[in-house]
């Protein structure tokens, strides 16, 4: 008999007999399917934050200019650091150098800008001549590319629009630079 009724079982669709059961039932299935919904939106959700808290501390650089202000921070606060500002143009020029960190940023603060297809460039001047320290933009902070190790001054000139190799003009600010 038993062998029977387990045969039977097996072929039986097992569905809730009375209409209350079948009535528990689908109340249990749409009650896990909304545990299962809420727990994949929190895991979702701890997802977001976990990769927005990497790149936060991938680019801690965010925010700013390429990395510029880091580099002014990290500039300012070395032990040999000097800042000169000096009047320009309305305005006024900001350098901060290190020789130690062989590295420095110049702000152009309110100057005006240049006129027509021009541009202002930086150049450190050294023993064997001017060495490319690169475009400077107004009303910003502007990382400078050259090594400042041997520069005895920082001089601006005015450029065609993407710059030069070496000076085409005449520099119209001439800013010695302090050794430390």
């Amino acid at each position: 008999m038993r062998s029977s009724l387990l045969a039977q079982i097996q072929h039986t669709p097992q569905t809730p007999s009375s209409r209350a059961e079948r009535s528990i039932g689908a109340r249990s299935a749409r009650t896990a399917g909304r545990h299962r919904r809420a727990v994949l939106g929190l895991v979702a959700a701890a997802a977001v934050v976990v990769a927005g808290a990497g790149v936060i501390h991938a680019q801690p650089w965010a925010g700013s200019s390429n990395g510029v202000t880091n580099a002014q921070s990290r500039i300012e606060h070395a032990p040999d650091a000097t800042r000169q500002t000096v009047q320009f143009q309305g305005g006024t020029v900001t350098v901060i150098s290190s020789r130690s960190l062989n590295q420095a940023v110049a702000t152009l603060n309110k100057v005006a800008a240049t006129k027509g297809d021009t541009t202002y460039q930086g150049w450190f001047i050294k023993s064997d001549g001017p060495t490319n320290a690169g475009i400077l933009k107004t009303d910003h902070t502007n990382r400078l590319t050259a090594n400042v190790q041997g520069a005895k001054e920082f001089d601006i000139t005015v450029e065609p629009a993407g710059g030069s190799q070496v000076p085409t003009k005449t520099p119209i600010l001439a800013l010695p630079l302090t050794t430390t």
